[in-house]
């Protein structure tokens, strides 16, 4: 596979649901970093590992207050540090692996972060094996990590895995229908899972497509109407999905700094205030509250 040896510099940026606007936060008190992981615990973010512009790798993993727009230092995550890994949350427990390092290995190891204790604890291996910029989300209670890339055959993939936190299992679900991808972008919106966009060895997508936990089944939704990309940001406010950023090679069009807006009752988007920051791709992502 073609590693994409982009750098973006994370510094945090609301967007508010009502006003749609952005405002300009804390910076993040790390390097600038590309590939890291991001989620939510309850109303604070949290953003891990990725690398810098010299190229070396970090295990380290910080927590972003918006009340006080301050970020704190929190013990490192538990694995070795990686770019392109895959994080999200399940209640007051956080959850992250697989990723690559700098000699292209890359990992299937799987780790919780305990919000209370300030600790890491490995759990089971990724039920699909080693890759890197998979996307991963949570509903309920139930983890979900799906699509990715790898550096050999096959380049990119379309399965998908349910983790159980209790019983510590990865469960192999309905394959993505679309193509394989890495680099995609999701969401979650009430009980359903959203996939959008990525690149499947040799174009960048734009197809959207729904995730039903009850069924175990995909539905193809509207299309992304702007430029397919890849390495994009995502997040949830209320009922509605957001997307935007990331990098495309259509006509030029490079790093992007757009941002849209999916509503899954009339299955469109609308395309809602730019990022006011510089494009770019690969970055930390979450929503807090009302607020992406």
């Amino acid at each position: 596979m073609k590693k994409l040896h982009f750098l973006s510099i994370i510094f945090a940026i609301s967007l508010t649901s009502k006003g749609d606007s952005w405002v300009q936060k804390a910076s993040y008190p790390g390097l600038g970093l590309r590939y890291p992981f991001s989620f939510t615990i309850g109303n604070l973010g949290y953003v891990g590992c990725g690398d810098d512009s010299l190229g070396n790798l970090h295990n380290d993993f910080w927590e972003y207050d918006p009340s006080t727009d301050a970020w704190t230092q929190k013990a490192n995550f538990g694995g070795v540090g990686r770019s392109g890994s895959t994080g999200f949350s399940i209640g007051n427990k956080g959850y992250a692996g697989l990723g690559t390092d700098s000699s292209y290995t890359l990992y299937k190891d799987f780790w919780e972060y305990d919000q209370s204790n300030n600790i890491w604890t490995q759990k089971a291996d990724f039920g699909g094996g080693y890759r890197i910029i998979a996307i991963g989300f949570a509903i309920g209670n139930m983890g979900f990590i799906g699509t990715g890339a790898n550096y050999s055959g096959p380049q990119t993939f379309n399965d998908f895995w349910e983790y159980d936190p209790i019983t510590n299992l990865w469960l192999q679900k309905a394959s993505l229908p679309g193509a394989s991808r890495g680099g995609a972008s999701c969401f979650v919106i009430g009980n359903n899972g959203y996939i959008v966009a990525g690149w499947d060895g040799n174009n960048y997508l734009s197809d959207l497509w729904e995730y039903n936990i009850i069924t175990d089944s995909w539905s193809q939704k509207t299309n992304f109407p702007s430029n397919p990309r890849v390495d994009a940001a995502a997040f949830t406010i209320c009922d509605k999905g957001y997307f935007g950023v990331g990098f495309d090679t259509t006509m030029g069009a490079g790093y992007l700094n757009d941002l849209w807006q999916y509503n899954p009752v009339t299955n469109i988007w609308i395309q809602k205030a730019n990022f006011s920051g510089s494009g770019r791709n690969e970055p930390a992502f979450f929503s807090i509250g009302n607020k992406g």
